[in-house]
């Protein structure tokens, strides 16, 4: 039984680790067959329709408890990671987990206010608390800048390696990132999986059906001595030891529990355990006499003792230094803006953002979209970055293409081949070449021929599908769009040397 822990332990790594790799790979050298580890995941699963993957885990749960949140789920690894870290660095005596009741209020509000977002195709929420997600924003965000880093280390004394980008999500994307890990892991590293059960609604979903599930921890009353070893190492605070009870509903099956006990009181088993002394009987409620002996009554004293949140001042620090970092480049852009303005130039008023390759349509990708970011890391030419308001408040990280930093290559289909929720469906290279994902517009206003009476034609030039001609306008020559041959890639928005203004952007399609 004491095994249990190790292969738990073992199988969680490996996911864990292939996971991260996946995210983390910016060569192409991974096979794309590890992609089926998104796929495996639950609100991934949900988004593209995966009934089968969905209603598996909903069964294993029921089988045999939150069997997706100690093996499958990356978030759970991470937080086990802190909290392992939490027990080293803290004083033995001070890290001790404790017993809590379960904040049912809170789970069960989360998790409506997540499907109610879901049902309206706001993914604003959702993509921001589901754990597969937030921790792909972690990897694209640290991780995978850092291997990147490591790669061009090796390949600059190499002469089989070669360079490669170092793509990074933006600024709102790296400070989304941040925020998260710094959050989550301060719970893991105080209280162990407090994400898993107060916050997460997939582990809330799952709850559900392991509540009741026929595999559980069980407490043979006859064996237990009430020395709180089990209580001490649940990372998930759901054994009560007053009650001899596991609440399943909340147990993550880390076998921490089964692994300390040295009188094998605690098992994982399908039987129920009934105690051969009456005495020893489980006690569904407590009665106005009080507990069972003096000593608990002082150990559940001590339960209810709250500590304070101590990170909260840097928390305000660090929305401070944001706040007035971004009203300082704010203020430098709209003098740039006033500038223009007064030269007669006009601002790209861009009615609809570009989505990435391989979208059906917006409403199905916005619909769809986790803002997972793999798509973000895995895009050569960090074109695709997440959004802001590019897509309304409601839709916040999720990833849309910002040809004033780059432009989409043509022969590249990487973003379409890895999305596990079925928001960018897979395109092959010849059908990525003809698939438009926007069309170009032109402001006459803006172009250097009429600004600075020069000539120019670096958009005709840069098309790669040959859309845009020059054509005579007032002695000099400026673009002529055909809207039946441009895909949208954004070549020519990014060769574009009007500023701060373009000339010529690309408009985002239905």
């Amino acid at each position: 039984m004491k095994k249990l822990k190790k292969i738990r332990i073992a199988v969680s790594l490996a996911f864990f680790l292939l996971l991260t790799a996946f995210f983390a790979d910016m060569s192409g050298c991974l096979p794309r067959q590890l992609s089926v580890l998104e796929q495996i995941q639950f609100l991934p699963s949900l988004l593209s329709f995966n009934l089968g993957m969905v209603g598996f885990w909903l069964i294993a749960s029921f089988l045999f408890g939150r069997v997706y949140c100690s093996t499958v789920c990356p978030m759970g690894t991470f937080q086990d990671f802190f909290g392992r870290l939490g027990k080293q660095i803290r004083k033995k005596k001070n890290a001790r987990y404790r017993f809590s009741p379960a904040k049912n209020i809170l789970r069960y509000s989360l998790l409506t206010l997540t499907a109610l977002c879901l049902c309206a195709g706001v993914m604003a929420f959702p993509a921001l608390i589901d754990p597969y997600s937030a921790y792909g924003r972690i990897v694209v965000a640290f991780v995978r800048p850092l291997t990147a880093w490591i790669h061009n280390t090796a390949a600059a004394d190499s002469t089989l390696l070669l360079t490669v980008d170092i793509v990074l999500p933006g600024a709102v994307g790296v400070s989304v990132a941040a925020l998260t890990a710094v959050i989550v892991g301060f719970l893991a590293f105080r209280n162990g999986r407090t994400f898993c059960n107060t916050v997460c609604p997939v582990g809330t979903t799952l709850s559900l059906c392991s509540r009741s599930s026929i595999w559980r921890m069980e407490i043979d009353t006859d064996k237990c001595i009430n020395c709180h070893r089990c209580e001490y190492a649940c990372k998930a605070a759901c054994i009560d030891l007053s009650d001899h009870v596991v609440d399943m509903s909340r147990c993550v099956l880390c076998f921490n529990c089964v692994d300390v006990c040295n009188d094998d009181a605690i098992t994982y088993t399908p039987n129920r355990r009934r105690a051969a002394t009456p005495l020893m009987q489980r006690i569904k409620e407590r009665t106005a006499v009080g507990s069972a002996s003096p000593a608990m009554d002082v150990m559940i004293k001590e339960q209810k003792k709250t500590v304070p949140d101590a990170s909260r001042r840097r928390f305000l620090g660090f929305v401070g230094t944001a706040a007035v970092t971004g009203s300082l480049a704010n203020a430098a852009d709209g003098i740039r803006q006033a500038e223009a303005a007064a030269k007669g130039r006009v601002p790209v008023s861009r009615r609809r953002a570009v989505t990435p390759p391989g979208t059906e349509s917006r409403d199905d990708f916005l619909r769809r979209c986790t803002a997972c970011l793999l798509c973000v890391g895995k895009c050569p030419q960090q074109v695709l970055r997440p959004a802001v308001t590019e897509y309304g408040i409601f839709h916040p990280m999720q990833p849309y293409m910002d040809f004033v930093t780059s432009f989409c290559r043509e022969a590249c289909n990487l973003c379409t081949m890895v999305c596990p929720t079925g928001a960018l469906r897979p395109l092959n290279i010849e059908e990525k070449k003809t698939t438009a994902i926007g069309k170009a517009k032109f402001l006459l206003r803006n172009c250097v021929t009429q600004t600075d009476g020069v000539s120019c034609g670096a958009c005709s030039r840069k098309c790669p599908a040959e859309a845009i001609t020059m054509v005579d306008y007032n002695h000099t020559k400026i673009p002529q769009i055909d809207e039946s041959a441009c895909t949208g890639c954004g070549k020519c928005e990014y060769v574009c040397p009007a500023a701060p203004y373009k000339a010529i952007y690309v408009e985002g399609i239905e």
